[in-house]
């Protein structure tokens, strides 16, 4: 393990403190028992409308649960994109003028990146309100460019034809 700085540690505090939900929360204090479950509670409280019954009124309460949230992947698509993404270098020669595309650096290199210019900032500015809220704003950036990796990422597929 590394050492850190008193002003590393305050940064990891707070940036651990704004990823805790307000439900992780309710939920640590009901599972001590240092109160009731929220729930319970909820259900003493919440009335039915006039001229509804309860099971309207839990099927309208309930119909946008099972929503989706998220687009699902086949595998074929993960496979392309995970291609896409591991093309090299293009180069295209049809106007004459040499034009390199480059690939995006992945998120463990901006990440790595952005460390050694928060070092540099640390020691240059007293600013540090922009360095945390810039901190939070690639801390989002990089939480939503996240993918979600198959098991055939890590291996080599090969096919077998049985005759």
């Amino acid at each position: 393990m590394r050492n850190k700085d008193f002003g590393e540690a305050v940064r990891l505090l707070t940036s651990s403190w704004n990823r805790i939900s307000v439900g992780t929360i309710r939920n640590c204090f009901a599972h001590s028992g240092f109160c009731e479950a929220l729930d319970e509670k909820l259900q003493i409280i919440i009335e039915l409308p006039e001229g509804i019954q309860k099971e309207e009124y839990e099927e309208w309460m309930s119909i946008d649960e099972d929503i989706p949230v998220a687009a699902t992947l086949t595998d074929l698509e993960i496979y392309q994109a995970v291609c896409q993404q591991d093309q090299t270098i293009k180069v295209d020669d049809s106007d004459g003028d040499e034009c390199v595309e480059e690939n995006p650096p992945t998120n463990a290199e901006m990440r790595q990146s952005f460390n050694i210019l928060k070092l540099g900032v640390q020691h240059l500015s007293t600013n540090f309100k922009k360095q945390y809220e810039y901190e939070q704003y690639i801390n989002e950036l990089l939480r939503n460019n996240c993918r979600q990796v198959t098991i055939t990422d890590f291996f080599v597929i090969f096919e077998i034809n049985y005759r």
